[in-house]
């Protein structure tokens, strides 16, 4: 059917109708697949029976009835209309396509963005993402499947080698972002042959007597904003990327997946074929993008990973002006030094000193640094995390801010800023003291006020904003001892 077309269908009397039994409605399933049992209350009378199939299988729509009478109208019409939906399935396809770029997708009710290609008229679904809210958020994702190999690889001898999987994606941003407190997740099909394929090779590799420890399968993640590329992201000693779920990449952050799904099995309808369900991967909690795949490896170190970064943090302290910097290491090998590095505007970094890394460690370790000179206003910070072999991965990028406060007492952070609902505020009290926090708009209206009693240290207030109108609004701290800080943030 058509949206916005009217459809007629002219329903005769019961000379030239059949009989209402004959359409299952008052006795039990008789010739017509597909059809519930009839309820008991089913009608005696003629009935219309209307089937609607349509390829938006996530979609409402809303169907209107009208009824037009000539001569004798049936007698006791009630216009009782019963509708019974019968779920169907979206059909996911996957294709040996060597390389394809998806730029429209159809959104389904539950936030889930299904991209697709338009072939023969016919829409192939082929990748996912769920947007969790960052509706402003725009990119393409290209598909790349390797036609001349059953799968990619680098090979030292006999020594260590690394294998991926013949089917990789890459999103490219165009447009949005994503918010810190609203992370997405993708859905990667894949046939499950090709994943074999390359554990497989490991497996074969090993068994031929070459030195060597088994690095098994893993998903992966490139560094955010670069696009996975297999003629440069694979090395024999591992395949180069930021995050992982395994140890047979170089990935310094976990990387959260769901594997061995199966969506759902499309029916025969008429002149379309079956599709059955298709294999596929969630990788949860994103918040950048890039590209992946799958990898296994065989190297001469059991885990080539050579720092597992699990937290890089930072904060000023008033009372000395110096910025404290913190990090936590999940585990090291072969690891050499820590290199920390500040830039003023976040592009431009300069070497700032160094702590010595611990080698090798498979216990959480604590490091500190401490900026002695920091600038008013903001600081960004990195660390350079080098291996014993020269090479290194940078860390995420943190902001210390050094704002303008009495008794040691200032905010710390307001994020995210723009925010869509909920909001984290982290408040630097110089003592015990209570605050009265105050939230007003470029008018001067308080719109909140709360009174809290901070202790000293770092506080944290989360705030829920979802009925605030957008726009800019001021937040102010007013201490009972006399001091006030002032901050800002944007409702969109």
């Amino acid at each position: 059917m058509t949206y916005g077309v009217d459809y007629c269908y002219n329903v005769k009397g019961a000379t030239f109708e059949t009989a209402a039994n004959g359409y299952a409605e008052s006795c039990p399933l008789t010739g017509i697949p597909g059809l519930p049992d009839p309820d008991s209350d089913a009608p005696t009378e003629n009935s219309v029976y209307f089937k609607f199939v349509t390829d938006n299988t996530c979609s409402d729509y809303r169907l209107n009835f009208k009824y037009y009478f000539t001569g004798n109208n049936f007698g006791n019409l009630d216009g009782t209309l019963k509708i019974t939906q019968i779920p169907i399935c979206l059909p996911i396809v996957i294709d040996s396509v060597p390389s394809q770029t998806l730029t429209t997708f159809y959104t389904c009710g539950d936030g889930w963005r299904h991209y697709y290609r338009l072939e023969g008229g016919v829409r192939k679904y082929k990748w996912s993402l769920f947007d969790n809210g960052n509706t402003s958020l725009q990119g393409d994702v290209t598909l790349t499947y390797n036609t001349g190999a059953n799968f990619y690889s680098a090979t030292n001898g006999c020594i260590e080698a690394s294998w991926v999987m013949r089917r990789y994606w890459n999103y490219n941003v165009t447009g949005g972002s994503i918010a810190a407190d609203k992370p997405v997740s993708i859905r990667f099909y894949y046939i499950p042959a090709e994943k074999q394929a390359i554990i497989d090779q490991m497996n074969t590799f090993a068994a031929t007597g070459c030195d060597g420890f088994v690095e098994s399968f893993e998903w992966f993640k490139s560094h955010d904003g670069v696009a996975f590329n297999p003629a440069l992201h694979i090395d024999p000693e591992y395949v180069i990327a930021r995050y992982g779920s395994g140890g047979s990449t170089s990935a310094g952050q976990s990387l959260t997946v769901l594997d061995n799904q199966t969506s759902c099995n499309v029916l025969a309808s008429g002149i379309y074929p079956a599709i059955p369900g298709v294999r596929y991967v969630e990788y949860q909690n994103l918040l950048s993008f890039s590209g992946g795949t799958g990898a296994t490896g065989n190297g001469d170190d059991p885990s080539p990973l050579p720092i597992e970064l699990a937290s890089f943090t930072g904060y000023h302290n008033a009372d000395k002006y110096e910025n404290n910097l913190n990090w936590v290491t999940a585990s090291e090998v072969n690891s050499s030094r820590f290199v920390v590095e500040k830039s003023l505007d976040g592009a431009s970094f300069e070497y700032l000193g160094e702590k010595a890394g611990a080698g090798n460690s498979t216990t959480t370790l604590n490091y500190d640094f401490v900026d002695t000179k920091p600038a008013l206003g903001d600081n960004y910070y990195r660390l350079k995390m080098i291996d014993k072999d020269g090479t290194f991965e940078y860390s995420k990028i943190i902001n210390v801010n050094v704002g303008v406060g009495t008794a040691g007492s200032q905010i710390l952070g307001i994020y995210p800023n723009p925010t869509h609902g909920m909001l984290n505020i982290r408040f630097l009290s110089g003592e015990k003291e209570k605050f009265t926090m105050r939230v007003m708009n470029t008018t001067g209206q308080v719109v909140r006020e709360n009174t809290f009693d901070f202790a000293a240290g770092i506080n944290f207030i989360e705030m829920n904003t979802f009925d605030f109108a957008d726009g800019l609004y001021i937040l102010q701290f007013v201490g009972e001892n006399g001091g006030r800080f002032d901050g800002k943030f944007v409702k969109e």
